[in-house]
């Protein structure tokens, strides 16, 4: 039978791995927005300036 403090290390790792791909999954969603952003700028100034 698995121990309490067995259960909770087990617990705390899978919740640690889960803040890791939560974070991995902000930083590349806004990273897209960045790269959508740096799209629409460009596209603005080659319009403007074009």
């Amino acid at each position: 039978m698995i121990n309490a403090s067995e259960r909770d290390a087990a617990k705390a790792q899978q919740n640690e791995n889960d803040s890791h791909l939560w974070c991995l999954d902000m930083y590349e969603r806004l990273n897209a927005s960045i790269t959508m952003t740096e799209n629409i700028v460009m596209e603005y100034e080659v319009y403007n300036h074009g």
